[in-house]
């Protein structure tokens, strides 16, 4: 994308001047007076020049990497990826001006609720706490019911930590003895540590069903050192591990393990819906596998948001929540009206027990996440000990 500067007598006469010569797809960036005229600065897409990298090179086959124990390879002829950098860039920043006009509306709807409008002042504050603790204003909106009847702060966080719990206890899942078996393929936002929840799944599905019957494989992911990386978390599991590059080698592999009780396939995809409809072309119709969404704790609303926009089925997997202080965006993405299911975890801080442990304790979660409300409690007028009684756990 390229930014385009428009000076025009008025910012009406700049935005017509702008559809007119970049056409309707222009993305308003910002606007300013300067010396009695508008200026205007928007956004429009280039045209992508043609590749000038002969057929032949494109098209050349990958070499294999050298062969090393337990780990395998299977290679087709490399396929040129769609040059879509340009068009993510303006996706993004169009999502992200669509979040910000949705955080209006639910912020005018929140200011517009009478019954938080008229309730006890202390209430009014855990309100504004929220606020400032930069809970999202979808999520505010959904919490405010549960506290309008409340009439001490202490309440107020009671009845929160309890609607919360009753919301997310369910999403979670809280048994050890997970099922692990099938085809289970990873995708989600770069960065997230979809390779590391792998390598978890991958370590807890061995130990149940033998490493001889879990494998794992690695879908075009390019980048550098990924391969040996998960070549070397293969080994310390004592699994298999295969690399797959286009849909038609991960159709193949499929075929050639279909004898393993549990076959994991990390790929480098965001979007699962797309990733489902280019692999449906070429598994078989028989193949079940199910789909699972990788998000960090820690991810921002528009992350999410994203997330949820191309989601192939409800399974979810969350990582880092050893990081994670303030999960808001987290917990308003569990309750944006999908029925997710979050699979497993990774990080020890809201852990059932132990280092190993993929379920999480919703309680202390909850708990932890209530506390930082309370930071400035000479704010909302909170004593410690009501606070306490609440059951509510300070920091």
């Amino acid at each position: 994308m390229e930014l385009k500067r428009i000076v025009a007598r008025d910012l009406r006469a700049a935005s017509e001047r702008a559809v007119l010569e970049h056409g309707k797809d222009a993305l308003f960036i910002s606007s300013a007076e300067l010396e009695g005229m508008t200026e205007l600065i928007i956004a429009v897409e280039t045209v992508q020049a043609p590749s000038t990298v002969p057929d032949t090179a494109m098209n050349a086959e990958v070499e294999a990497t050298p062969a090393v124990a337990g780990t395998h390879e299977r290679t087709h002829p490399a396929t040129p990826a769609p040059a879509l950098r340009d068009r993510d860039i303006v996706d993004t920043i169009k999502s992200e001006i669509a979040q910000l006009r949705q955080d209006m509306m639910w912020s005018s709807r929140l200011g517009a609720d009478h019954a938080i409008a008229t309730a006890h002042p202390e209430v009014r504050a855990v309100v504004n706490a929220m606020l400032d603790e930069g809970v999202p204003s979808r999520l505010q909106a959904r919490l405010a019911p549960a506290l309008a009847q409340a009439q001490t702060a202490a309440e107020a966080f009671g009845r929160l930590g309890e609607h919360l719990g009753r919301l997310l206890e369910p999403m979670f899942c809280t048994s050890s003895d997970t099922d692990w078996s099938g085809i289970h393929v990873l995708y989600g936002p770069a960065g997230a540590g979809k390779t590391l929840m792998c390598a978890r799944l991958v370590a807890q599905a061995a130990s149940r069903l033998g490493a001889d019957h879990v494998a794992w494989i690695s879908y075009q992911d390019t980048r550098m050192g990924a391969w040996s990386q998960i070549q070397a978390l293969a080994s310390q599991c004592g699994v298999d591990a295969y690399r797959a590059r286009d849909p038609e080698a991960l159709s193949v592999l499929l075929d050639e393990l279909s004898d393993r009780s549990a076959v994991f396939v990390d790929t480098a995809h965001s979007d699962g819906r797309q990733l489902a409809a280019d692999l449906a072309t070429f598994l078989h119709a028989d193949t079940d596998a199910q789909f699972h969404a990788v998000v960090a704790a820690d991810a921002s609303v528009q992350t999410l948001r994203r997330v949820a926009a191309t989601a192939e089925g409800p399974n979810m997997l969350v990582t880092r929540l050893d990081i994670a202080e303030r999960p808001w965006p987290l917990i308003d993405h569990l309750l944006d009206g999908r029925p997710w299911q979050v699979r497993a975890v990774s990080g020890t801080r809201w852990a059932t027990s132990g280092e190993t442990s993929l379920t999480v304790n919703t309680r202390k979660l909850i708990e932890d996440t209530l506390t930082p409300l309370l930071e400035n409690r000479s704010e909302t007028g909170v004593p410690t000990g009501d606070v306490e009684g609440a059951g509510v756990r300070h920091a």
